[in-house]
């Protein structure tokens, strides 16, 4: 896997803007991290690079753990060669925009509720849910347990009100990176699971 900084910058953010502003969603004061709004804080954010990594690959499963808002599904669904699952414990929200991605699918329930070997099919997971280091050591811990193999970009590694999570990341044995500096402005960390292919940060 090659991590290019270059390309990731150059990415258009136009049709995820296209299908983040539907009909019926205003933003809040507290939104300022969603994509719509990510030009006043730092590039793309990491939907830059979620877009890039799924053109990276063909014909694989990727999950989204932690719809939210649906962010990340939207940029994640761009390949339409792949398959995607955005996993949530709760609905929060009608995706209007997710009739355009037939290679997307949502999920209500707690990802370590899910099959296993739904999990290790996929090549790529992203993580963003709880934020309090416990809950993404619960999902890695599993992810180790069953024999994982494949890459997983974990979201705000460095957020400030949760130090646990810092605690959460450096406790990670296996290779891992920080792309924070193309990614989120609260950390952006890649971990690589027991994959032979090298990774390569290019920037």
């Amino acid at each position: 896997m090659i991590i290019d900084y270059k390309k990731i910058r150059e990415i258009s953010t136009q049709s995820y803007m296209e299908n983040y502003n539907f009909p019926g969603y205003t933003s809040s004061l507290d939104d300022t991290h969603h994509f719509a709004d990510a030009r006043s804080m730092k590039g793309g954010e990491h939907y830059q690079l979620l877009t890039y990594l799924t053109f990276l690959f063909d014909d694989i499963l990727i999950l989204d753990v932690g719809t939210n808002w649906g962010d990340s599904a939207i940029c994640l669904s761009q390949n339409t060669k792949n398959k995607v699952i955005t996993y949530d414990i709760e609905h929060i929200w009608d995706y209007p925009f997710a009739n355009n991605f037939k290679n997307l699918e949502f999920k209500l329930m707690d990802i370590n509720k899910e099959n296993e070997d739904v999990i290790k099919s996929a090549k790529l997971i992203f993580l963003d849910i709880a934020h309090d280091g416990f809950q993404e050591q619960i999902f890695t811990d599993f992810l180790s347990r069953i024999g994982y193999k494949g890459y997983v970009f974990v979201d705000d590694i460095h957020i400030p009100w949760s130090p646990q999570m810092k605690v959460w990341w450096n406790s990670i044995k296996v290779e891992k990176y920080d792309l924070t500096e193309i990614g989120h402005s609260w950390g952006t960390g890649l971990i690589n699971y027991y994959q032979d292919n090298s990774i390569i940060i290019k920037k």
